[in-house]
């Protein structure tokens, strides 16, 4: 079926102000939230430690309140990324320079232990599994897209001779070059978002179980494309930049629907996208006037919300389902040089 676009005007939204909500400041002194996932109504963001040592912090948040959780990585590591399943079993996962590619390390939050899940040759974001498994979508050594399964890191496996597992999703590396950003663990199996580029060519592309054949976005160009990914029931959700606007992609499995969501260009960096109760959020930044500070918006149920109005800078906003009511998010706001990492539970 044809993807059908519908371009949402300013006229066409009620530009209304967020609920006020508590915001959770996610640590002390000035660092930044780098991921962000949920398992039930526990928050888990990762945050710049300021130890070069153990660089990623882990933050486990509510409503309520945060505290820290453990710090991981050594001073090499990059590229940190955490997954939580339902019963709020949270993973850390990071990256480690080694010949050849990447080391993607993973380990329990509240462990001490970690786990090589593979070598691969780009960052891997991570899905928990019920079971206890860790999921990481990546670039295998050639550059196809690969799922590494592997058992009994956020739990006991529940087989003891259960092996680490691998599937690719492609089979046209190098002449194609894939690199997973990011991975949403469905009933029916791995749903993967995938950014696909060869010489004079971007696409943006989901694999696995309901997803559509169409790309989600095909450009004659190399360029990068921030995006996002979420899965409820049979539904998919994409949000992207594209124009330096907000843009959802949404299917029931067909094809896509696209709708830009910001009135205005200057969206900056990859807009954030939940489900709250089967219904899509998108979060981005962006400036509401030319020269003033980014503020965090939100399309919900219809309507475009402006999330902040402070003297600061807003960036990089980050989203996870909630269980029950309201989805997580997180973002870091600048003042000056300060930056400070905060959470709310958006209604």
């Amino acid at each position: 079926m044809p993807a059908r676009c519908a371009c949402l005007a300013l006229a066409a939204l009620a530009l209304a102000a967020a609920p006020a909500g508590a915001d959770v400041r996610l640590a002390r002194g000035s660092t930044a939230v780098r991921a962000l996932a949920a398992g039930g109504t526990t928050a888990f963001a990762v945050v710049d430690s300021r130890v070069a040592a153990r660089p990623f912090a882990v933050v486990r948040a509510t409503s309520r309140g945060a505290r820290r959780a453990g710090t991981y990585g050594t001073a090499r590591d990059g590229d940190p990324d955490i997954a939580a399943d339902a019963a709020g079993r949270a993973v850390v996962g990071w990256a480690h320079p080694v010949s050849g590619g990447l080391a993607l390390l993973a380990a329990r939050v509240g462990g001490a232990r970690a786990h090589e899940l593979t070598v691969a040759t780009g960052p891997a974001p991570l899905a928990a599994g019920p079971d206890g498994a860790v999921v990481a979508a990546h670039p295998d050594r050639l550059g196809d897209a690969t799922l590494t399964t592997v058992p009994g890191i956020t739990a006991r496996a529940r087989r003891p001779d259960a092996q680490p597992q691998q599937v690719r999703l492609s089979a046209d590396a190098p002449r194609r070059r894939h690199r997973p950003i990011d991975v949403v663990l469905s009933p029916r199996g791995a749903v993967v978002l995938d950014l696909v580029q060869q010489r004079g060519r971007t696409e943006l592309r989901v694999l696995g179980p309901g997803a559509p054949a169409r790309a989600v976005l095909a450009v004659d160009a190399l360029r990068e494309v921030p995006a996002t990914l979420a899965v409820s029931g049979g539904r998919i959700a994409v949000a992207y930049r594209g124009r330096d606007r907000a843009v959802l992609a949404t299917s029931a499995g067909s094809g896509w629907r696209r709708r830009t969501l910001s009135p205005r260009a200057g969206v900056e960096g990859a807009p954030a996208v939940a489900f709250d109760r089967g219904r899509v959020v998108v979060a981005w930044t962006q400036r509401p006037a030319p020269g003033a500070a980014r503020d965090l918006y939100a399309y919900t149920r219809g309507r475009l919300l402006r999330v902040t109005r402070t003297r600061g800078d807003e960036s990089a906003p980050l989203a996870a389902d909630r269980a029950g009511a309201g989805v997580f998010l997180a973002w870091t706001r600048r003042d000056g040089t300060r930056r400070t990492p905060l959470l709310r539970v958006l209604r």
